[in-house]
């Protein structure tokens, strides 16, 4: 989605111009610590003490969120790349290698690791994204520790696609009347009880967004001043 507007070159499209129907899920991102491995309990904590967040490249959400924040708002992660997965960064914490990671809150909160906040193994730190998730209120937004309303534009700009989560949208030239049948559509499925029974027995995550809200978040994206756009562009490395 802001790869166009970041003149990714492989991105030869216009996100403005497609009907966006809707999110089946909004994601949340958080950077969490091992707590036995530091004394960081808090975004405060990482800006007067050194915490070394595992990554799998600078361009992944694990090396670029905590990158961004380092550049931002004055935290001290030192951020090492190259692990294989994200797994293997996992591993890497429970050996003592690396002291914190960046997650989307729906795997930390599943899987092997579903234990590991309420067994205190983890401390959340901050969460990412453009809103609060709904099961984190009291989790700090990355985005309040902006120091400039530029550097939180930029930040939004960086932090956006986590809001689209997993969006349906149909191409240019689409007559808007028939979008917004998929929309009703789309929007009577998020609400249909053996659909939401699915999603559970999957186990997987269900916090939709209606297509206009979606849209609203592209449009905007792509109305942000050059100043900010230039700005994400440095620094978001090359896929």
């Amino acid at each position: 989605m802001r790869a166009p507007l970041l003149v990714t070159p492989q991105a030869q499209f216009d996100p403005t111009r497609y009907r966006w129907i809707g999110t089946t899920a909004r994601e949340t991102s958080v950077a969490a610590v091992w707590t036995r491995g530091t004394v960081v309990r808090s975004i405060a904590d990482a800006m007067n003490e050194e915490v070394v967040f595992g990554g799998t490249s600078l361009a992944t959400d694990t090396g670029l969120f905590p990158t961004i924040l380092n550049r931002l708002i004055g935290t001290r992660f030192k951020v090492i790349v190259g692990y294989k997965s994200s797994t293997d960064v996992d591993l890497a914490m429970e050996r003592g290698e690396v002291q914190g990671k960046i997650w989307t809150w729906g795997s930390l909160k599943s899987g092997n690791t579903a234990g590991w906040v309420a067994q205190s193994k983890v401390a959340l730190l901050a969460q990412f994204g453009l809103e609060r998730a709904r099961d984190l209120p009291d989790l700090p937004l990355a985005l309040d520790f902006a120091k400039s309303a530029e550097d939180r534009q930029v930040m939004e700009l960086v932090f956006a696609p986590l809001a689209l989560g997993y969006p349906s949208f149909m191409g240019p030239g689409v007559p808007p009347e028939r979008a917004e049948i998929m929309r009703r559509a789309f929007d009577q499925t998020m609400r249909d009880a053996e659909f939401i029974a699915l999603m559970r027995a999957q186990n997987l995550v269900l916090d939709p967004a209606p297509g206009v809200e979606v849209q609203a978040i592209v449009e905007r994206l792509y109305q942000m001043p050059t100043s900010v756009i230039e700005r994400a562009r440095a620094y978001i490395p090359p896929s």
